[in-house]
């Protein structure tokens, strides 16, 4: 299970991290781009070794489910933000 949550959790909270970074990140399209992809390439080894060595799995869950729900409802909602 700890497995399943850290591949699969952990893509989408880069994936997540990585699209809103782009949406932020004062540079042109391409680059800003190019740029999450390789913060992503970081953020998602950190986050498996979060996910196995945390204590709890729960907390991983509940962090992975907050981050991606935040990330994705304003998305999911026709980006009402942008």
């Amino acid at each position: 299970m700890r497995a399943v949550l850290a591949i699969a959790g952990g893509y989408a909270v880069t994936w997540v991290l990585a699209y809103w970074l782009a949406k932020i990140i004062p540079l042109a399209d391409s680059e800003a781009v190019i740029v999450t992809s390789l913060l992503g390439l970081l953020v998602y080894p950190v986050l498996m070794v979060w996910a196995f060595a945390s204590p709890r799995t729960t907390r991983v869950f509940v962090t992975f489910a907050v981050v991606c729900a935040a990330g994705f409802l304003p998305i999911v909602s026709g980006g009402a933000l942008w």
